[in-house]
């Protein structure tokens, strides 16, 4: 099958892809996947919780400080931002970087541009994705991934929580329960290696572009 690259597409062509998931699913590394199988396409990401990350570390909680005081440290602010700023302040924040940054990027010879969120993990983020953001582009096509594994493989991903049963930290916070009851239009199962992850990631790719190629998106 062909690459992405190879592929000849309405010019300003924009796909833009949600990744769904709890943490540790590994919606980063599947993004970054994609990233690797479209080479032909430029590539945008854009973070919901950029602006949580950023308060956090100015509390004193570094990137690298990946401790269960600091997930909960994130989940609290953005709790408290979506009470006094409305439950789409973060979606307006990302539409506002997005739309920075297509603005900035020059289309590749492909006339492909990827915008990724890779941290889709609330149905009103995912209902955003889906319904099109709209970026003025020529075609837009949007669609949901969803990343699944079991909490044995999770929780050897993350920072051990250590009061709890299986190592996890289980704060019953929304962006921990509602990445499961999200509809998606593909879902990887990431229990196993990089190559089988990839291998998934690549019929995702291929069904998409067998979408657009018979009109159903």
């Amino acid at each position: 099958m062909k690459g992405w690259s190879d592929h000849l597409m309405p010019a300003q062509t924009l796909v833009v892809i949600g990744f769904v998931g709890p943490q540790g699913a590994g919606k980063d590394t599947a993004s970054c996947l994609v990233e690797e199988l479209a080479p032909g396409a430029v590539h945008l990401r854009v973070r919901f919780t950029a602006p949580l990350y950023e308060a956090v570390e100015k509390e004193g909680y570094p990137p690298e400080q990946k401790t269960p005081e600091r997930r909960q440290r994130l989940q609290e602010i953005g709790g408290q931002m979506r009470r006094k700023q409305g439950e789409d302040c973060l979606i307006r924040q990302a539409k506002a970087t997005a739309q920075r940054l297509l603005q900035e990027t020059e289309p590749p010879p492909s006339g492909i541009v990827f915008l990724h969120f890779p941290d889709v993990r609330l149905p009103r983020e995912a209902n955003w994705v889906r319904s099109g953001p709209k970026f003025n582009f020529t075609r837009e096509l949007n669609f949901l991934i969803g990343l699944q594994t079991s909490e044995q493989v999770r929780s050897s991903r993350l920072p051990i929580q250590a009061d709890s049963q299986d190592g996890l930290s289980h704060t019953g916070d929304i962006t921990e329960t509602a990445p499961a009851a999200i509809h998606t239009d593909f879902t990887l199962f990431n229990d196993g290696t990089i190559e089988d992850l990839k291998q998934q990631v690549r019929a995702c790719l291929n069904a998409i572009w067998s979408y657009i190629q018979a009109g159903r998106v």
